[in-house]
């Protein structure tokens, strides 16, 4: 049963599962996760105290007090960073306490009819569910969901999961055609969490809720500014209320949002077995990637709205592509990756992460950027961009260079998050790709390998069914063999080694392959080798 993020049910139609047994334990990533575990999530309490998270908590718990800091979202903050902590719990059991202190905290401040948002609860008490195109209530919910999911896949512990279920049951009895509100939320995240919250517990209620709000969109529901009185209406697309996911033909509005709602979709349709819903996610995809993906795999090029631009609108200097929408997409794209068994998503991962993703994050892991430009010219970065001279202009503050502190309080526990979840492909089986060029390109612990090789951006390759029979062979003598491929536009190479009668592999032992020359891939027995690092 996966511990991981996304808990597939026996009804799931998809291509490929998600796998445990894989980790990432050397190598550029684990590197990475390292930093993750050792300086990002541990200072995550201390940054949400000095934001003021904590303090509304408290406020909220003792029924008294006012709200602090600038976003009404700021609850979302903290569940992000419980989800984070959550999945490196298991190799990090000494952040429990700080766990187990948020959990309790969240606990005494939700309401006894489930509402739990403190800036409802604290500045606006009468507007709840009164302001759905800014409110970001459904929003914050959803990552209490992810997060309680999280907590209870790696602890075994209930009380956060408790917590997130009377959220959820209060949200079924509001929403809905014949309920007290039938609506919307601003920023989809509710769809994906309820598609998992489905999964952990069982209850088909919240596949169908998240239906419900799948399906709501694109009806006009939030058109016309929204209802906090902003200056200017960001249109219906900003929303992702412009039109119905199934009618979509590509991505628009504002990238997070969008990307979000499309992997609540692809989580429904998974689990529904919805052909046509799938079709349209396979449309949108291949047209954001065709038009609207730079090279890095960063999406939302229009600082305006942090939102898609025109198809081909991809300009360097003033791109905005923020790490938020990076782990958004490659969110999506696992999931598609997963869904259809198609190479190009998680090359698409793949790219992403090496690249949009790993950005926003300094090596240090403690310093952060919003925006992620393909070029900086500093007479710009200095001034927040010159709007006189530019198609549309740079949001005030958005500088393309590093901070220990982000633009916004919701950015540092979104990196921790991606990385603490496994994005980068120990958790989910054949959906990786292995990167080319020379040298040893993976290890695989035998006596069981599955390979696993994509050719980011061009093709996949695989065996020929004919030299099956033949790899066998190879693998079960000692001298290094080559294997030729064959050029497949839609498929994974999977390879799977036995020892043969040679009798076992020895403890630890290691199959390793790298490129060799166009068409080829060779392997190494572990007889003969190393084995070799991680990349």
């Amino acid at each position: 049963m996966s511990t991981g993020p996304l808990r597939l049910t026996s009804q799931a139609h998809t291509a490929l599962r998600p796998a445990d047994a894989a980790r990432v334990t050397d190598g550029f990533w684990a590197a990475r996760r390292r930093t993750n575990a050792e300086v990002s999530i541990p200072q995550g309490p201390a940054k949400l105290e000095e934001a003021g998270n904590l303090a509304n908590l408290r406020a909220a718990a003792g029924g008294a007090g006012s709200f602090a800091g600038d976003f009404q979202f700021q609850d979302s903050d903290v569940h992000k960073w419980l989800e984070a902590a959550s999945w490196q719990l298991p190799e990090s059991p000494g952040l429990a306490a700080s766990i187990g202190e948020l959990v309790r905290l969240l606990a005494t401040a939700q309401e006894p009819d489930g509402y739990l948002q403190t800036y409802y609860q604290l500045a606006r008490p009468d507007r709840r569910w009164q302001e759905l195109g800014w409110g970001h209530e459904l929003y914050c919910a959803g990552h209490l969901i992810q997060a309680a999911v999280a907590h209870h896949r790696t602890s075994g512990r209930r009380d956060l999961l408790d917590v997130a279920v009377r959220f959820a049951e209060h949200i079924d009895a509001t929403f809905g055609p014949d309920k007290a509100v039938d609506g919307i939320c601003g920023h989809p995240e509710i769809e994906t969490a309820l598609v998992e919250l489905y999964r952990e517990t069982g209850e088909q209620r919240w596949l169908e809720l998240a239906r419900y709000f799948v399906e709501q969109r694109g009806h006009g529901l939030l058109s016309g500014g929204g209802d906090r009185g902003h200056d200017r209406d960001p249109g219906p697309a900003y929303w992702q209320d412009h039109l119905p996911v199934r009618e979509a033909t590509t991505v628009a509005g504002h990238a997070v949002r969008q990307l979000y709602l499309l992997a609540g979709a692809t989580d429904l349709a998974t689990e529904t077995h919805d052909p046509e819903l799938r079709a349209a996610l396979e449309r949108v995809w291949d047209a954001m990637v065709a038009t609207k993906t730079y090279v890095t795999g960063g999406v939302g090029a229009r600082h305006e709205w942090e939102s898609f631009g025109d198809p081909y609108e991809l300009p360097p200097d003033r791109a905005y592509t923020e790490t938020c929408a990076a782990i958004a997409s490659v969110q999506w794209s696992w999931r598609m990756a997963l869904l259809t068994g198609e190479a190009k998503y998680s090359d698409l991962v793949e790219r992403t992460l090496f690249n949009g993703f790993l950005s926003g994050v300094g090596l240090d892991g403690d310093s952060w950027l919003y925006v992620n430009p393909l070029q900086v010219r500093e007479e710009y970065a200095d001034r927040g961009g010159d709007q006189s001279a530019r198609r549309t202009p740079l949001v005030p503050g958005r500088h393309p260079h590093r901070r220990p502190r982000p633009d916004r309080p919701a950015d540092p526990p979104r990196p921790p998050r991606g990385r603490g979840r496994g994005l980068c492909g120990d958790r989910a089986r054949a959906a990786g790709a292995l990167p080319g060029g020379s040298g040893p390109a993976a290890r695989y612990p035998l006596p069981r390998a599955s390979v696993v090789l994509s050719n980011p951006g061009v093709s996949a390759r695989k065996v020929r069914t004919a030299q099956l029979g033949g790899l066998r062979s190879a693998l079960q003598r000692p001298p290094p063999r080559q294997v030729p491929l064959t050029r497949s536009p839609r498929s994974i190479l999977r390879l799977r080694a036995t020892p043969g009668d040679g009798g076992p592999w020895p403890t630890g032992a290691c199959l390793s392959c790298r490129h060799t020359a166009a068409g080829w891939l060779g392997f190494r027995h572990p007889a003969n080798t190393q084995p070799a690092n991680a990349h």
